[in-house]
C-alpha cells in the first residue's frame, strides 16, 4: 500500500440535513528514493526556484531534474562569455594538443 497516493478527495452535500457524498481518487505512483549531497540538493532547489520564476507556476525538485535531463549540449550555445584572450589561449592549447597527437 506504500505506492498508493491520494490524488483528490472532496465532499458535497446532497441534502439540506447534512448528508454528504464523498469522492476520493487514488492512483498508484511508484517512487524511488535517491541520496543527494546538501550542495546538490541546494542547487536543485535553486534551479526549481528559477524555473518557477520563469514559468510562473510551482516547480518541484522532480520537475527540475526532468528539465536538466531534457537539455542538450546545443542549449548551452552562447552561454559562455569568453574574452579574446581566452579564445586565443584555447586555440593555442588545441593546436598544441593536435601537434602532440599527430607526432605520436
Amino acid at each position: 500500500m506504500d505506492d498508493i497516493r491520494l490524488i483528490s478527495s472532496f465532499s458535497t452535500p446532497i441534502t439540506p440535513t447534512g448528508i454528504y457524498t464523498t469522492l476520493t481518487i487514488f492512483t498508484t505512483m511508484p517512487t524511488k528514493s535517491i541520496k543527494l549531497s546538501e550542495e546538490t540538493y541546494r542547487e536543485l532547489v535553486e534551479l526549481a526556484g528559477k524555473l518557477q520564476a520563469e514559468l510562473k507556476k510551482p516547480v518541484s525538485i522532480e520537475e527540475a531534474i526532468k528539465y536538466l535531463l531534457k537539455r542538450k549540449i546545443s542549449d548551452l550555445a552562447g552561454s559562455w562569455d569568453v574574452s579574446d584572450e581566452e579564445v586565443r589561449e584555447i586555440k593555442e592549447s588545441l593546436s598544441k594538443g593536435w601537434r602532440t597527437w599527430k607526432s605520436a
